[in-house]
């Protein structure tokens, strides 16, 4: 079997980013409608390679380019606790 191509994780890592900003941007219309609001946990955010992921798209930023810059975007943000 082969292993997953760069640009499918990628577009994985951009999808659990975004549902964890949208996720934490509604956390509070969540609770207040009385939905249970699930999250991923620390230990599987902290197992995924995301510096991995970054630096390899780097590297081909004719093809990431786009792409590159959200995830970078996004992944700064995380760090800095802002979502």
């Amino acid at each position: 079997m082969s292993s997953p191509s760069l640009t499918s994780q990628l577009l994985l890592l951009y999808y659990l980013l975004l549902y964890e900003d949208v996720r934490l941007a509604n956390t509070h219309s969540y609770v207040q409608a009385g939905r249970k609001v699930k999250s991923y946990s620390t230990e599987f955010l902290s197992e995924l390679p995301i510096k991995y992921l970054l630096q390899q798209a780097q590297k081909d930023q004719q093809s990431y380019a786009g792409l590159c810059v959200i995830l970078h975007c996004v992944y700064k943000l995380r760090c800095m606790g802002v979502i």
